[in-house]
């Protein structure tokens, strides 16, 4: 095959914005391993010509699927979700859904009555999953239960730490089952583990945001795709803030222009702050810490809104570390002190009680 042929394959998307199933004409170049897909309904393209390392052709067949699988961050590791998350993206996995939630000991049951019902460590699986601040993820990748259970570990934290002490579980987990992370036994269980966890009654019931002396950060979609999330949680935490509540959005342009309305006549890139927040899934976080002033705080440590500039002046701000441009600036924070509840109340009252 000649650096200009490539193959062609009809291919299905489910678009978790829309919450519809898209057709798409998927172009295959065996001569680079890349990818590009086109809309023909739009007659446009969806995706610009990309190299990939997780497809290879023998992949492209009827029927052919990239699995999905629940991992649960728990309560004893969650200060360790940044590293976490570092690790699952640096795998391949794709975070397909993020959100924090208040495990009760009635849904860590019903969570755990999907695959260990009957077994003699129940209980114990049970109150490992309980506790105020968990975070449930959806993932994607090729085989992707079987290939957790190998980064994951075994279940038994001395077990993990004797037998595969570089796994997530050797490195994160405390004793027994408090093992940090809880991983689907098989893709059909994770079907109905997501099913449980992202129910729109549970996200309601199961909420965490504090919605009091706290402020806003998103990790914009550019940084989500660049593979930073994980990083740029790791971060925040490291430097003395709390997570209190998490979870993935899609903005449509409506929401994002009532969202940005602030900036509408002040900034001129606001357009493009709409175009970037509407290109993709992003992760809002709630975050509270030890100052009264978390807002003025916490915009100080994110830093100014040109990483170049933030180069210079505060290197080791979250735009210097992993912004790129203005528009681009990988993390968006509250400005105003009297708008940081609002803003925390847009995502996780207003945007998370939309059905």
């Amino acid at each position: 095959m000649s650096a200009l042929e490539r193959m062609c394959f009809l291919v299905e998307w489910f678009d978790v914005h829309a919450q519809l199933t898209r057709q798409y004409q998927l172009f295959y170049y065996d001569s680079d391993n890349s990818i590009e897909m086109y809309d023909p309904k739009q007659k446009r393209t969806f995706l610009k010509r990309t190299k990939t390392e997780e497809l290879k052709l023998q992949d492209f067949h009827v029927g052919a699927a990239v699995n999905v699988a629940l991992v649960i961050i728990k309560p004893d590791a969650i200060n360790n979700a940044g590293e976490i998350l570092d690790t699952l993206i640096s795998q391949g996995f794709v975070i397909c859904k993020l959100r924090m939630l208040k495990l009760s000991r009635k849904l860590a049951e019903e969570v755990c009555m999907v695959s260990s019902g009957a077994q003699p460590y129940f209980n114990d699986l049970v109150s490992s999953l309980e506790g105020p601040r968990a975070m449930a993820l959806e993932l994607m990748k090729s085989s992707a239960v079987s290939e957790l259970t190998r980064i994951t570990g075994p279940a038994i934290v001395a077990d993990a730490k004797s037998s595969n002490p570089t796994s997530l579980r050797a490195r994160f987990g405390h004793a027994g089952y408090k093992n940090g992370i809880y991983i689907s036994n098989d893709p059909a269980s994770a079907k109905k583990e997501v099913a449980l966890l992202f129910d729109n009654q549970v996200k309601r019931d199961a909420r965490t945001a504090v919605f009091k002396k706290s402020t806003l950060a998103i990790i914009k979609p550019h940084a989500i795709h660049a593979g930073l999330t994980g990083k740029i949680i790791a971060s925040i935490t490291q430097n003395g803030y709390t997570i209190s509540d998490a979870e993935t959005f899609y903005l449509d342009r409506v929401n994002a222009e009532e969202f940005l309305e602030v900036y509408k006549t002040v900034v001129p890139e606001y357009q493009k702050m709409v175009d970037e927040l509407t290109s993709g899934p992003l992760v809002a976080l709630e975050i509270t810490g030890p100052h009264e002033d978390i807002v003025a705080q916490f915009r100080e440590f994110v830093g100014p809104s040109d990483p170049g500039l933030g180069k210079k002046l505060r290197p080791k701000s979250l735009r210097a570390l992993y912004g790129q441009d203005k528009v681009k600036n990988a993390v968006h924070c509250t400005d105003l002190e009297e708008d940081g509840i609002l803003e925390v109340q847009f995502f996780f009252r207003i945007m998370a009680n939309m059905v």
